[in-house]
């Protein structure tokens, strides 16, 4: 039982340190979707952690914008999602009209030590009709 624990324990600790290794002063945002494939109609539920060069936990306070576009860079839909201690959550709504193909969902924000800097995630979305 304690050595299952243990694995576990590792497994989580690993999976921390990948996200703050993918939070650089260069890659600033790292966005991460509940799941790859969506059907039309779904909530792609997200979450976010924002790095501004010194530490996560400053940024705060700040809108971080998440949009759908398709392959061709056209807006589909979007949402905004409040910055608190370097991170965002929140669920963006997948159209019904929303026809079968991959999309990007995109993130980017105005917040000063993070401006123009685009983090993206593809997605495939198969329409239900």
């Amino acid at each position: 039982m304690i050595i299952r624990i243990i694995s576990i324990l590792l497994l989580l600790s690993s999976a921390i340190g990948t996200t703050a290794q993918k939070l650089t002063a260069d890659n600033p945002i790292w966005l991460k979707t509940d799941r790859s494939s969506y059907i039309s109609g779904d909530n792609a539920l997200f979450s976010l952690f924002l790095y501004d060069g010194l530490v996560t936990d400053t940024v705060s306070g700040n809108d971080i914008y998440i949009d759908l576009v398709d392959i061709k860079n056209r807006w589909i839909t979007g949402t905004v999602a409040k910055i608190e201690g370097g991170r965002a959550s929140g669920m963006l709504v997948i159209p019904d009209s929303t026809i079968t193909a991959y999309y990007k969902i995109r993130a980017y924000t105005t917040y000063p030590n993070i401006n123009n800097h685009l983090c993206s995630n593809e997605i495939y979305v198969c329409n239900r009709f």
